[in-house]
């Protein structure tokens, strides 16, 4: 497309018109991404002021917020070996025998779950 068709494309109403909406969305998605930004560092606080304080569920008529665990496990154990690493065997053996199988880690992350009533 050269300079002169797409200057005759932009002053087209449809293009204008469209144009702005997309400017719009622009400016949206920006607020969008400054907002979620917050909400991240407002779950990262809030996280660590449970695990500091040994919380593990906020709760009231607003709704709730739980702090959960998730296990993952790496290693390279034969026994609990298909073609990956078995989690769901290595979770039932910890779970039996309460230690871990030799050659695999685990790792656990927490997160934050939540549900909130109506408006808040």
């Amino acid at each position: 497309m050269t300079t002169k068709q797409s200057d005759l494309l932009a002053t087209k109403p449809e293009t204008k018109k469209a144009l702005e909406v997309l400017r719009k969305f622009a400016a949206e998605e920006r607020a969008f991404k400054e907002l979620e930004l917050k909400k991240k560092e407002a779950e990262a606080t809030l996280l660590q002021a449970m695990i500091d304080n040994d919380i593990v569920k906020l709760d009231g008529d607003w709704g709730y917020i739980t702090r959960a665990v998730r296990k993952s496990f790496k290693g390279t154990n034969p026994e609990f070996m298909k073609s990956v690493l078995d989690t769901t065997k290595v979770g039932a053996y910890v779970t039996l025998t309460s230690q871990l199988p030799e050659g695999v880690t685990q790792t656990d992350t927490q997160y934050l779950t939540k549900k909130f009533k109506g408006d808040i």
